[in-house]
Protein backbone atom coordinates (compact mmCIF):
# COMPACT_ATOMS: atom_id res chain seq x y z
CA UNK A 1 0.00 0.00 0.00
CA UNK A 2 1.51 3.29 -1.13
CA UNK A 3 0.22 5.25 1.89
CA UNK A 4 1.90 2.84 4.36
CA UNK A 5 5.19 2.96 2.43
CA UNK A 6 5.28 6.75 2.36
CA UNK A 7 4.33 6.93 6.08
CA UNK A 8 7.23 4.59 6.75
CA UNK A 9 9.50 6.98 4.86
CA UNK A 10 8.43 9.86 7.13
CA UNK A 11 9.22 7.83 10.24
CA UNK A 12 12.64 6.99 8.80
CA UNK A 13 13.41 10.63 8.03
CA UNK A 14 12.29 11.82 11.46
CA UNK A 15 14.23 9.08 13.21
CA UNK A 16 17.30 10.02 11.21
CA UNK A 17 16.99 13.55 12.59
CA UNK A 18 16.07 15.27 9.35
CA UNK A 19 14.29 18.51 10.21
CA UNK A 20 12.80 21.44 8.40
CA UNK A 21 15.96 23.42 8.94
CA UNK A 22 17.93 20.77 7.03
CA UNK A 23 16.06 21.67 3.85
CA UNK A 24 13.50 18.85 3.81
CA UNK A 25 9.83 19.63 4.25
CA UNK A 26 7.73 16.70 5.45
CA UNK A 27 4.05 16.84 4.55
CA UNK A 28 1.13 14.49 4.90
CA UNK A 29 2.37 10.93 4.56
CA UNK A 30 5.07 11.98 2.13
CA UNK A 31 7.92 14.38 1.85
CA UNK A 32 9.79 16.27 -0.75
CA UNK A 33 13.19 17.76 -1.17
CA UNK A 34 13.37 21.48 -1.57
CA UNK A 35 14.27 23.05 -4.88
CA UNK A 36 16.86 25.43 -3.43
CA UNK A 37 15.26 28.86 -3.86
CA UNK A 38 14.27 31.28 -1.14
CA UNK A 39 10.71 32.26 -0.42
CA UNK A 40 10.60 35.97 0.34
CA UNK A 41 8.74 36.92 3.50
CA UNK A 42 5.53 38.52 2.29
CA UNK A 43 3.98 40.65 5.06
CA UNK A 44 0.52 40.29 3.47
CA UNK A 45 0.63 36.48 3.92
CA UNK A 46 0.80 34.16 6.92
CA UNK A 47 2.49 30.86 6.05
CA UNK A 48 0.39 28.30 7.95
CA UNK A 49 0.97 24.57 8.46
CA UNK A 50 -1.85 22.65 10.16
CA UNK A 51 -0.89 19.40 11.90
CA UNK A 52 -3.41 16.79 13.06
CA UNK A 53 -3.43 13.70 15.23
CA UNK A 54 -6.47 11.75 13.98
CA UNK A 55 -7.43 8.92 16.32
CA UNK A 56 -10.22 6.45 17.04
CA UNK A 57 -11.98 6.10 20.41
CA UNK A 58 -9.11 3.93 21.70
CA UNK A 59 -6.43 6.47 20.75
CA UNK A 60 -5.13 4.48 17.76
CA UNK A 61 -4.30 6.34 14.53
CA UNK A 62 -7.00 6.39 11.83
CA UNK A 63 -5.38 6.14 8.41
CA UNK A 64 -6.82 6.99 4.99
CA UNK A 65 -9.23 9.54 6.47
CA UNK A 66 -9.96 12.43 4.10
CA UNK A 67 -8.90 15.87 5.30
CA UNK A 68 -10.64 19.05 4.13
CA UNK A 69 -9.60 22.66 4.65
CA UNK A 70 -12.46 25.12 4.31
CA UNK A 71 -14.46 22.29 2.67
CA UNK A 72 -11.90 21.71 -0.10
CA UNK A 73 -9.58 18.68 -0.27
CA UNK A 74 -6.44 19.43 1.70
CA UNK A 75 -2.94 18.82 0.42
CA UNK A 76 -2.24 16.00 1.12
CA UNK A 77 -5.74 14.51 1.24
CA UNK A 78 -5.28 11.47 3.53
CA UNK A 79 -4.07 10.72 7.04
CA UNK A 80 -1.37 8.11 7.73
CA UNK A 81 -1.95 4.74 9.39
CA UNK A 82 0.79 5.38 11.95
CA UNK A 83 1.93 8.29 14.07
CA UNK A 84 5.22 10.10 13.62
CA UNK A 85 6.87 12.05 16.40
CA UNK A 86 7.41 15.64 15.38
CA UNK A 87 11.07 16.62 15.41
CA UNK A 88 12.92 19.91 15.61
CA UNK A 89 11.47 22.56 13.34
CA UNK A 90 7.89 22.05 14.50
CA UNK A 91 8.02 24.84 17.07
CA UNK A 92 6.15 24.16 20.33
CA UNK A 93 4.88 20.86 18.93
CA UNK A 94 8.25 19.07 18.84
CA UNK A 95 7.86 15.65 20.48
CA UNK A 96 4.13 15.33 19.81
CA UNK A 97 2.58 12.66 17.62
CA UNK A 98 0.77 13.33 14.35
CA UNK A 99 -0.52 11.37 11.39
CA UNK A 100 -1.28 14.31 9.08
CA UNK A 101 1.04 17.23 8.35
CA UNK A 102 -0.06 19.58 5.62
CA UNK A 103 1.72 21.60 3.02
CA UNK A 104 2.43 25.25 3.84
CA UNK A 105 -0.68 27.29 3.11
CA UNK A 106 -0.57 30.97 2.17
CA UNK A 107 -3.24 32.60 4.33
CA UNK A 108 -4.02 36.22 3.38
CA UNK A 109 -3.28 38.35 6.45
CA UNK A 110 -6.57 39.58 7.95
CA UNK A 111 -7.25 43.31 8.14
CA UNK A 112 -5.97 45.14 11.22
CA UNK A 113 -8.00 44.23 14.30
CA UNK A 114 -9.68 41.21 12.68
CA UNK A 115 -9.04 37.50 12.27
CA UNK A 116 -9.70 34.65 9.87
CA UNK A 117 -10.89 31.16 10.69
CA UNK A 118 -9.34 28.10 9.03
CA UNK A 119 -11.77 25.19 9.25
CA UNK A 120 -10.48 21.58 9.08
CA UNK A 121 -12.74 18.55 8.76
CA UNK A 122 -11.82 14.85 8.71
CA UNK A 123 -14.03 12.00 7.53
CA UNK A 124 -13.79 8.32 6.70
CA UNK A 125 -16.35 5.71 5.63
CA UNK A 126 -17.50 3.72 8.65
CA UNK A 127 -16.59 6.49 11.11
CA UNK A 128 -18.17 9.64 12.43
CA UNK A 129 -16.47 12.81 11.25
CA UNK A 130 -14.77 15.44 13.36
CA UNK A 131 -13.62 19.00 12.80
CA UNK A 132 -11.71 21.86 14.31
CA UNK A 133 -10.77 25.40 13.45
CA UNK A 134 -7.80 27.70 13.87
CA UNK A 135 -8.53 31.37 14.48
CA UNK A 136 -5.64 33.40 13.05
CA UNK A 137 -5.40 37.02 14.17
CA UNK A 138 -4.19 39.91 12.02
CA UNK A 139 -1.05 40.29 14.15
CA UNK A 140 0.02 36.62 13.91
CA UNK A 141 3.67 35.93 13.07
CA UNK A 142 4.61 35.39 9.42
CA UNK A 143 5.16 31.63 10.03
CA UNK A 144 2.56 29.69 12.01
CA UNK A 145 1.87 26.06 12.93
CA UNK A 146 -1.46 24.72 14.18
CA UNK A 147 -1.99 21.44 16.05
CA UNK A 148 -5.10 19.57 17.19
CA UNK A 149 -6.31 16.03 17.91
CA UNK A 150 -9.49 14.84 16.17
CA UNK A 151 -11.38 11.68 17.13
CA UNK A 152 -13.30 9.55 14.63
CA UNK A 153 -15.71 7.10 16.26
CA UNK A 154 -16.64 3.86 14.50
CA UNK A 155 -20.20 3.99 13.16
CA UNK A 156 -22.80 1.73 14.74
CA UNK A 157 -23.54 1.27 18.43
CA UNK A 158 -21.68 3.86 20.46
CA UNK A 159 -19.37 2.72 23.20
CA UNK A 160 -20.19 3.88 26.72
CA UNK A 161 -17.21 6.25 26.60
CA UNK A 162 -18.07 7.87 23.26
CA UNK A 163 -21.74 8.19 24.21
CA UNK A 164 -20.95 10.14 27.38
CA UNK A 165 -17.79 12.03 26.45
CA UNK A 166 -18.41 15.12 24.31
CA UNK A 167 -15.74 15.97 21.74
CA UNK A 168 -13.76 18.97 22.90
CA UNK A 169 -10.99 20.58 20.97
CA UNK A 170 -8.06 22.68 22.00
CA UNK A 171 -6.56 23.90 18.74
CA UNK A 172 -3.16 25.43 19.40
CA UNK A 173 -1.10 27.88 17.38
CA UNK A 174 2.64 28.51 17.63
CA UNK A 175 5.11 30.64 15.71
CA UNK A 176 7.50 28.67 13.58
CA UNK A 177 10.99 29.08 12.14
CA UNK A 178 11.54 30.80 8.80
CA UNK A 179 10.38 28.84 5.76
CA UNK A 180 13.17 26.63 4.39
CA UNK A 181 14.64 27.59 1.04
CA UNK A 182 12.55 26.11 -1.74
CA UNK A 183 9.66 24.91 0.42
CA UNK A 184 6.44 24.45 -1.49
CA UNK A 185 3.64 26.83 -0.52
CA UNK A 186 0.10 26.83 -1.87
CA UNK A 187 -2.76 29.32 -1.70
CA UNK A 188 -5.46 28.60 0.85
CA UNK A 189 -8.41 27.03 -1.03
CA UNK A 190 -10.89 29.83 -0.33
CA UNK A 191 -13.89 30.21 -2.59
Amino acid sequence: MLNATVCSNIRSLLLAGVALTAGIWINGCGGGETAGYDIPADPSVIYFTPILKVIDDDGAPVGNALVYIDDEFAQPMYTCHAFVTLGDGYSDFTGREANWISDIYQVPRPDTGSSTCIYLRVSKDGYSGDSTYFNINWDAPNRLFGYDTLTLSASGPLSAQSATTPKTHHPELAAGPPIPAGAKTIPLPRK
